[in-house]
């Protein structure tokens, strides 16, 4: 298994945050406990210690990990700590491409999903999969329709049904393996085992369902590794070997073609026919140019080199762990190496009880009369060796169980959740509707000292604070015109974040109670909104202030006037608007990291406890030019990355190509602890549009509307701003431009791009057209215009309650939000 670099992770947690277990009553009829599963046969050339591909895991005295939790006692204890839930702020739902089944519900019902990160032709391709149910039915059985896959070039999409059309013109799209194939069997390629195929009984009439599919690529060809549910003529695990790419087509593996994988065994409900129960769950563990099977939750072998079989076949090999006492029936075995270890991973119920003394015990135990199925966890090991011996396990994430962990394109880890629907905490009728989903969280990793790994707890700064989006959010940036802000406008582009700045300066004019800009800023969060505030200390024409001097603590004293009509009113704060070009140029040295480590230390400090502010540095400018790489801003994200309370840094890349915002984010992130975030509260293509303000007009335009075809787009753009334009005239100045056409998804394709991190906390982009941005038109202006989701100075307004939409940007800021 190839990974990139170090994870992604939330910085020191709180210990101290339970939750009131909700016992949910539940009838308990699960398979037959398995345990003491042990294969006579040694293993053989079982993998080393190095992850191939992997990047060092080395300490650093510059990282900053996630602290481990202490083991709990009695071990067998699970943790319901709210920390280890997939929640809004660490975890979504991937919006997976919807096939008719789906349309009522509107999203897609899975289980035991599945989603994994791969280059392919040197790009990232995500892959998800999962055990799906046919329409009319209430879950995966008696019988479904196999196995359907998504692709997508990011995490966050767009995920599409993988393409079959070409395989399977007539089939549903997406659908790459099903026993319904069966009658494409020839001699010699078995796309159906006689075992996988459809049958009947007077029970339950059609039979046979597909469970837990795992997509792999390795060594250049794709491989499913599924199990055949209970409802089988024989019940267990498969491999599926692509003759073509992601979509297929797929065919048995040879070792398959009688049975399953490994050895039958006493299990399963009481309808599964006697000798028909194997190991289920089987999942593919790579590293190098060797696989191993990871079967059901004890037992691995590896894989032929031409990967048809296992070997050895029969009497499997158990991996080395640590059991509980008693052991309860765990399954979903799956093993991911990172850091150098290896992470053995399973599905266990939690069951809520009573001890002894009356008080409530959550564990991994056995069935027994009085404990209930309260949530189905992810439960980790780790070792130094494939085959262990494996450490105590822990609780890694509530409701997590029957997953997958994998390394993102950018290297964060991130873990997948279904929420079980059959029993336990999301069965409840108030909550199955949230239940089986194909969910995505956050993982974080301790690193190389303790070796643990969680579903991404809550950070300290942030307790009692709502966390910040795990998707990014895209906003309105309005600067310093708040006062400009139109509730119709943002409800009208499906808004919900709102940023300004504040110039500190105006408290000298205007007693910061009474200031719009912040009068506004706590109307907006009245209303619902979320909102942004930037502290923008303007020193271009001053010095900065000596920390100690009279001149600071005037500084400090005047901010001590603002602060405590933002704090609990601003979502998130940033300290200063953006420091390198709001200041003398030169004092963009250590005069200026002195000032601001100063202002947010001081910033820091006057945050009350429990307040509900986020707080991030103020905006880096052009970092896509190497000679903006200063030892200053060296040093200002130095500070940024040692000062635990910062959250991260706001970036404004204002660019004339989109290559250079990711030069923005390839400098940028690195220098952070790698649990923070980033901001990006201005981006554009700004200088880029400026350099075709002296082009002509596009000739189809100039015929249309009766100019001279040497008409310059400048001088049409002033026009508009001396008599606005129809809409329609606006829209066909700029769509007939192929400068700009060509441009026109930027706010989408950028904020993708900001996505894919996982470290986006928000962005927002330029919201309305102000005067500013028209006074002194020329053909050397700044076109700040143009990037304007709504552009009242231009365009004819629809009416006197809202202006008009500029060109090309709302419907992309709406599909967006």
């Amino acid at each position: 298994m190839s990974l990139i670099s170090v994870c992604s992770g939330w910085g020191t947690v709180s210990c101290s945050l339970k939750e009131d277990a909700q016992m949910e009553r539940a009838h308990v009829n699960r398979r037959t406990v398995l345990g003491g599963l042990a294969g006579a046969v040694a293993a053989a050339a079982l993998p080393g210690g190095t992850a191939y591909g992997s990047t060092s895991m080395e300490a650093s005295p510059l990282r900053r990990y996630p602290g481990a939790w202490p083991e709990l006692e009695p071990y067998g204890v699970a943790d319901t700590r709210l920390d280890l839930w997939p929640r809004d702020d660490n975890s979504f739902v991937l919006p997976l491409e919807l096939r008719p089944r789906d349309e009522e519900l509107g999203r897609v019902w899975m289980r035991d999903t599945h989603v994994n990160c791969f280059t392919v032709d040197g790009r990232p391709l995500y892959v998800a999969t999962g055990t799906t149910r046919v329409p009319g039915r209430p879950a995966a059985g008696p019988w479904n329709d196999g196995i359907f896959v998504w692709t997508a070039p990011s995490l966050h999409g767009p995920w599409r049904l993988a393409d079959t059309s070409g395989i399977r013109p007539d089939a549903e799209l997406g659908k790459v393996w099903s026993p319904e194939f069966a009658g494409e069997n020839t001699p010699g390629r078995t796309v159906v085992a006689p075992w996988q195929e459809y049958w009947y009984d007077d029970q339950f009439g059609k039979r046979g369902n597909a469970w837990a599919p795992e997509l792999h690529y390795f060594r250049g060809t794709w491989y499913i590794v599924a199990c055949m549910g209970d409802h089988s003529r024989k019940v267990g695990s498969f491999l599926l070997i692509s003759e073509g790419g992601v979509e297929g087509p797929y065919r048995v593996a040879q070792g398959n073609l009688e049975k399953p994988f490994g050895d039958p065994l006493v299990g399963g409900p009481a309808f599964v026919l006697p000798g028909a129960y194997h190991h289920i769950d089987g999942g593919l563990y790579s590293e190098g140019d060797d696989a191993w099977l990871v079967l059901h939750n004890n037992l691995y072998a590896r894989f032929r080199d031409d990967m048809e079989d296992i070997v050895p076949a029969t009497n499997l090999p158990a991996f080395q762990q640590s059991p509980y006492s008693p052991e309860p029936y765990l399954e979903g075995a799956y093993v991911l190496k990172y850091g150098g270890k290896y992470y053995l991973m399973h599905a266990a119920w939690d069951r809520a009880s009573t001890n002894p003394d009356g008080s409530a015990r959550n564990a991994y135990d056995p069935p027994a009369p009085g404990r209930v199925q309260y949530q189905y966890d992810l439960i980790m090991a780790v070792a130094d060796r494939f085959e262990g011996p494996y450490s105590k396990r822990w609780t890694a994430g509530v409701g997590a169980g029957h997953n997958n962990v994998f390394v993102d394109a950018s290297g964060h880890l991130w873990a997948t959740f279904f929420r079980n629907p059959a029993f336990g905490y999301w069965a409840d009728p108030t909550r199955i509707a949230d239940a089986a989903v194909p969910g995505v969280v956050r993982m974080e990793w301790t690193g190389p000292d303790s070796n643990r790994m969680y579903v991404q707890r809550r950070t300290t700064p942030a307790a009692g604070t709502e966390p910040l989006p795990a998707l990014g959010a895209l906003g309105a940036n309005y600067n310093e015109n708040l006062n400009q802000v139109n509730y119709r406008e943002l409800r009208t582009a499906r808004a919900s974040w709102v940023r300004g700045f504040y110039a500190l300066p105006e408290a000298d004019a205007v007693p910061p109670a009474q200031s719009e800009t912040l009068r506004v800023m706590r109307d907006a969060h009245s209303r619902g909104y979320k909102t942004l505030l930037s502290l923008k200390f303007p020193k271009t024409t001053t010095s900065f202030p000596r920390p100690g001097s009279p001149e600071m603590a005037a500084e400090l004293a005047r901010l001590d006037r603002v602060l405590p009509l933002v704090f609990g009113t601003a979502d998130v704060v940033t300290i200063g608007n953006e420091p390198f070009i709001e200041s003398l140029p030169a004092e963009r040295d250590e005069r200026l990291n002195e000032f601001y480590e100063t202002v947010a230390r001081h910033v820091v400090n006057a945050r009350p406890e429990g307040s509900t502010t986020h707080l991030f540095m103020g905006a880096l400018n052009r970092l896509d030019l190497p000679q903006n790489r200063t030892p200053a801003v060296e040093r200002y994200l130095r500070f940024v990355r040692e000062t635990p309370e910062l959250e991260g840094v706001d970036l404004h890349p204002h660019v004339a190509d989109e290559g250079a915002i990711q030069d923005f984010l390839d400098y940028t992130l690195p220098r952070l602890r790698p649990e923070q975030m980033f901001l990006v509260t201005e981006f554009s293509l700004v200088w880029y549009w400026q350099q075709h303000l002296t082009d002509r007009i596009p000739a189809a335009f100039a015929q249309q509307y009766g100019y001279s075809p040497d008409r310059q787009v400048w001088e049409v753009i002033g026009d508009a701003i001396k008599h606005p334009f129809p809409a329609r005239k606006w829209n066909d100045l700029l769509s007939g431009s192929p400068w700009f056409e060509s441009k026109k998804h930027f706010l989408r394709d950028e904020l993708e791009r900001f996505r894919a991190t996982c470290r986006l906390a928000v962005a927002t982009y330029g919201f309305r057209q102000i005067p500013s941005m028209t006074a002194g038109w020329s053909a050397t202006k700044t076109p700040w215009l143009l990037n304007c989701v709504f552009a009242p100075l231009t365009v004819q307004s629809r009416d006197d309650a809202m202006s008009a939409p500029g060109y090309a940007w709302i419907d992309d800021f709406r599909a967006l939000q």
